[in-house]
């Protein structure tokens, strides 16, 4: 009698717990993507990139020179339209009934000392959902799934802000390199999160502009203009107001 009392216990424990995972409390009202959302694998470029700035704007998902894969049950990595924590989408890291893992990861970016990988992330739903990680992993060599040996970061997930939050981790170690960068999530039912904003190393400006002179002279105006530097620049356009 006592056993069958502890299997009952047991089993009300297991069938609560399971319950309490599948009524997850909504969070936000979905919004279809627009017309022309195209999801796929995505295909790396294999030319570094001096900087990112991505805020996963474009229809296309993942961004030009980004990969997704799944290694793991059957989510995916995905744009989400109307939430976000700038512009109006943002990359979206749903949670799984069952296990699932799935990879996020960037182009090949070279890294100059001072170097940082910041990012915007939120959680989703109020309650914490364990098991659910973020691994923030690099590659030295390519964008194989095998070459993110180093570990960045680690996230627990079910720990993140139900608001959102910036992260920021340091890339110095990697300065003079070229580097992928691989946003891995693995969950069992877990809280899932958005992730908008991805930020690595610092644009570089193409006009440093030192001096912007105009004189009135007759019916003319005379323009003269100095530059420190100029990269990738064709030339000047003047338009009048």
């Amino acid at each position: 009698m006592k056993q069958f009392f502890l299997f009952a216990a047991f089993l009300l424990f297991v069938v609560t717990s399971v319950n309490s995972q599948n009524q997850k409390e909504s969070i936000k009202t979905p919004k279809p993507n627009p017309v022309g959302h195209v999801l796929s694998a995505g295909q790396p470029s294999g030319v570094a990139v001096a900087y990112i700035a991505e805020g996963f704007e474009d229809t296309l998902f993942p961004p030009p020179g980004w990969t997704t894969t799944t290694t793991l049950g059957t989510v995916v990595w995905d744009r989400e339209y109307g939430f976000f924590y700038t512009g109006n989408a943002c990359a979206w890291a749903d949670y799984s009934s069952v296990a699932n893992e799935k990879w996020l990861i960037t182009p090949q970016v070279t890294i100059t000392a001072g170097d940082s990988l910041s990012f915007w992330i939120r959680r989703q739903y109020t309650s914490a959902y364990p098991p659910d990680s973020l691994y923030i992993m690099v590659s030295t060599t390519d964008a194989n799934l095998t070459s993110f040996t180093t570990t960045l970061v680690a996230y627990d997930v079910s720990g993140l802000l139900n608001e959102w939050a910036r992260y920021a981790n340091s890339l110095n170690a990697y300065a003079g390199q070229n580097i992928y960068i691989a946003f891995k999530h693995r969950n069992t039912d877990g809280n899932g999160f958005n992730m908008d904003d991805v930020g690595v190393g610092t644009p570089v400006v193409p006009v440093e502009l030192v001096s912007f002179t105009a004189s009135a002279i007759n019916n003319n105006v005379v323009l003269n203009w100095s530059t420190a530097t100029e990269t990738n620049n064709m030339g000047f356009e003047v338009e009048r107001k």
